[in-house]
């Protein structure tokens, strides 16, 4: 699920607004003694509960390179996103557990083109993009890697001035790799696939 909104300002300006929940719960044995944070976790303490979220917000930007009302368009940008990352573990029998939460910045590129026919159909692909291998790039004051990829391609049929349906085929996901100054090595890749059937509202 994301909740999206797209503005558009002066014929060839379009803002659009972004939210996307993104929280995965999982359940693992503690096969051995292992130290996570400030915490020691060994098998007596049953299993470990863990939750990854990385519910993000964007605002981005589109200008209207080429916009024909019927044929080619074309509108590159870029985007802002902010995302809060939040990792938590738990153990099944006492609750003893650790929380991470890291909130940060993050610059991406943006594409958004595509064809439209006389007869109301549409052809339409969107991405975000984002990598970087150095440190200070979105706030961290450690060495790292991370990418994130939100690409979107869409089909539909405008029904009305005021509506329009589409099925979407969306791709998601991102990593990061990096090691703070605790020298505590993070790794984490995430990868989704989507198909969504669904209807937009022209206000």
């Amino acid at each position: 699920m994301k909740i999206q909104a797209d503005l558009s300002l002066f014929e060839r300006h379009h803002a659009v607004f972004l939210y996307q929940p993104l929280t995965l719960l999982t359940q693992a044995p503690i096969d051995e003694e292992f130290r996570y944070g400030s915490t020691d976790y060994n098998p007596a303490d049953g299993f470990l509960d863990l939750v990854y979220s990385f519910d993000f917000w964007r605002f981005s930007y589109l200008y209207d390179l080429i916009d024909n009302t019927e044929g080619f368009f074309l509108s590159p940008g870029i985007s802002f996103q902010i995302r809060n990352a939040s990792i938590v573990f738990r153990t099944s029998l006492n609750s003893n557990g650790s929380v991470q939460d890291n909130i940060g910045p993050v610059p991406i590129l943006k594409l958004r083109t595509g064809y439209r026919w006389h007869n109301s159909l549409f052809v339409m692909f969107e991405g975000d993009g984002f990598y970087a291998s150095n440190k200070g790039f979105n706030g961290a004051d450690y060495p790292f890697t991370g990418y994130i990829y939100d690409l979107s391609l869409r089909g539909g049929t405008s029904l009305n001035s005021w509506s329009s349906s589409f099925l979407n085929l969306r791709f998601l996901g991102g990593g990061a790799e990096g090691t703070d100054d605790n020298d505590q090595y993070t790794y984490n890749d995430l990868h989704t696939l989507s198909l969504t059937l669904g209807m937009t509202l022209h206000l």
